[in-house]
């Protein structure tokens, strides 16, 4: 039996938070949809938390399957799901209970192929804020439709691939699939499926590149309806040795996806931008989460980082007098290879880092 959605819960020894994620999904004010939740191999009680709703909802199914990523279980509970529409939730994370309402009342008036919404942030201290492309982008600023290829993918694709030179931020529009809604049909005509993260740092962004030009219509929901769990300690925060080099690997399949679309204004040096922001943030992690390394050591990571060939080649012709100020002095250190200025400037960043 079909239904208008499908959400997709991908969930990984989650047992903190994923009640409260289910429950935000049970709640919701939109009752015509089913919700798939995805246990990624949990030992702990995270499946069992799960169990618990699909016994009391018969809308809630509870999939199981050995531990392969977050990508792994996207694909997995795709596969099951028998929505006109999908979406897909991080299961430490929670949605606003008109959610799904409010995302398919825009999908039916625009005929949209995608919805996208605005998200506030959760972080540690319990506080929530509204996050920065919310208020920067116009795109949020009111109820919003995008037509046509072109105008999709130089409002939104460009924008979620990177920012030009002069910006202060790194994205100017985020990439996440989770604050979204997806026709099916078109996921299914396409063979449209995440690549796993573990071999690209941002399965997201390359799920939209595959996506996006193949769509007409994309409609967006001005008002924040998902709450994204910022946590230092998720998969996307927490200091990984192998980070730059996944980052140089996604860089160099962006760059080679992306070749000769002349859609895509700016593209390379957006692509640029974005991945010095990238090994910045590799550099700051190894200075704020390296905790098992001594400093000679880190200097020796960092070092090892701006002589990288990919790093020195996209560097020796990006304009990086257009940068701001800050930027620019640290783009500058990377450049002529100032490793342990790097080191010591990195702690004025400390705030940007963990605001990350």
């Amino acid at each position: 039996m079909s239904v208008r959605i499908s959400v997709i819960v991908s969930m990984y020894n989650i047992e903190e938070y994923v009640e409260e994620c289910i429950e935000s999904l049970v709640s919701q004010t939109f009752k015509d949809l089913e919700i798939i939740l995805v246990d990624d191999g949990s030992n702990d009680g995270t499946y069992v938390i799960a169990e618990k709703f699909a016994r009391s909802y018969s809308h809630v199914k509870v999939l199981t399957k050995p531990n392969g990523g977050l990508s792994s279980a996207r694909n997995f509970g795709l596969s099951y799901a028998k929505g006109e529409y999908v979406a897909f939730i991080d299961g430490d994370d929670y949605v606003l209970p008109n959610m799904f309402e409010l995302m398919y009342q825009s999908a039916c008036e625009n005929g949209s192929d995608m919805v996208m919404s605005s998200f506030m942030r959760l972080v540690e201290d319990g506080t929530l804020s509204i996050d920065l492309e919310t208020t920067q982008q116009n795109l949020f600023s009111e109820n919003r439709c995008i037509h046509g290829k072109e105008e999709i993918l130089q409002k939104i694709l460009t924008t979620m691939l990177g920012v030009l030179p002069e910006a202060d931020i790194d994205v100017a529009l985020n990439s996440c699939v989770w604050r979204n809604l997806y026709r099916k049909k078109i996921l299914d005509d396409l063979s449209i499926v995440f690549k796993s993260e573990r071999e690209y740092i941002s399965e997201d962004i390359i799920f939209h590149l595959d996506l996006l030009p193949h769509l007409q219509i994309i409609s967006t929901v001005c008002q924040p309806l998902y709450i994204y769990r910022f946590n230092r300690n998720s998969l996307t925060k927490k200091y990984r040795p192998d980070r730059f080099l996944k980052e140089c690997h996604l860089y160099e399949f962006l760059m080679d996806k992306v070749s000769g679309n002349n859609l895509l204004s700016d593209i390379d040096l957006r692509l640029k931008r974005s991945f010095i922001g990238r090994v910045r943030n590799c550099i700051l992690s190894e200075i704020y989460g390296n905790e098992v390394e001594n400093f000679w050591r880190k200097n020796k990571n960092i070092q090892e980082i701006i002589k990288n060939e990919i790093v020195v080649e996209v560097l020796q012709d990006f304009p990086i007098h257009r940068l701001n100020l800050k930027l620019r002095v640290f783009t500058n250190m990377m450049k002529y290879n100032q490793s342990i200025g790097l080191f010591i400037l990195g702690l004025l960043y400390k705030k940007r880092y963990l605001k990350k």
